[in-house]
């Protein structure tokens, strides 16, 4: 099985890949590629929130924790007083980090069915109702979201299969195929869950029509295969750019000579 870092260094290498090519040929703004960008490398360590004492876990609880707190200040906050609404917060806290989080760790596994291409639908389809609903993002941007969290969910299981195989010893260890599958055998009922999920999400999610049509438009991806490669100098941008900085700054400095 793949490590943290592995995870990570994988899902911001395909995610910096992804996020790039849609600077190249989208008309998307450099701070929505980069929360793109984000989106997939959280997703490529989100299978890990069902190891009890993963990093993962750990961290998103105690996002999930303090956004709940203030969800509830927040709600109550017209209609009580500051003590009532600051042990109110502190009991949100405390029962989501606490409570809820030991009901999770206590009926989920690892590489249950957390681990399976259906749980990384259920996350993507879940980051782009929550990007739609919560952010008011355009279905477009929700969608693009979804993606990414998506695709570096599933990196996570490709690297974990990768690394089920022993290639210097030719052999297949026993967690092979625990990782990139349809689902549970031995956990029939959350199986089914997890698809209903699934269904029920995509069902709830913004209309796709719009960004199936920008994934699929064959000009994107013309544009993106000829500038696969430099047409001709290697950085000759850069070096032009660099070459007029340099003599901006040298004629600076002779104008301020004596």
């Amino acid at each position: 099985m793949a490590d943290f870092k592995t995870h990570l260094l994988g899902a911001a290498l395909v995610s910096g890949a992804m996020a790039t090519g849609m600077a190249m040929v989208s008309q998307s703004e450099p701070k929505a590629v980069l929360g793109y960008f984000a989106l997939g490398v959280a997703g490529g360590i989100l299978p890990d929130i069902d190891a009890n004492s993963s990093i993962p876990i750990r961290i998103a609880f105690k996002l999930l924790s303090a956004i709940s707190a203030f969800v509830v200040v927040f709600h109550f906050a017209a209609a009580l007083s500051l003590l009532e609404l600051m042990l109110l917060g502190v009991g949100a806290y405390y029962l989501v980090r606490h409570g809820v989080f030991s009901v999770f760790t206590r009926f989920t596994r690892h590489r249950g069915v957390i681990h399976s291409i259906p749980a990384a639908l259920f996350a993507g389809l879940l980051s782009a109702l929550i990007a739609a609903e919560v952010f008011a993002a355009s279905s477009v941007t929700a969608w693009t979201a979804g993606l990414f969290v998506c695709v570096g969910f599933l990196v996570h299981l490709i690297l974990d299969e990768i690394y089920s195989v022993d290639l210097l010893g030719i052999r297949i260890k026993r967690s092979f195929g625990s990782a990139l599958n349809l689902g549970t055998p031995s956990n029939p009922i959350g199986t089914a869950l997890l698809y209903l999920g699934v269904a029920g999400l995509y069902w709830l999610a913004p209309p796709i029509d719009e960004f199936a049509t920008a994934v699929t438009d064959p000009a994107a991806y013309q544009t993106l295969a000829e500038r696969l490669r430099p047409s001709d100098q290697w950085f000759e941008h850069v070096w032009a750019e660099l070459l007029a900085t340099v003599r901006t700054a040298a004629q600076t400095v002779a104008s301020l000579a004596p």
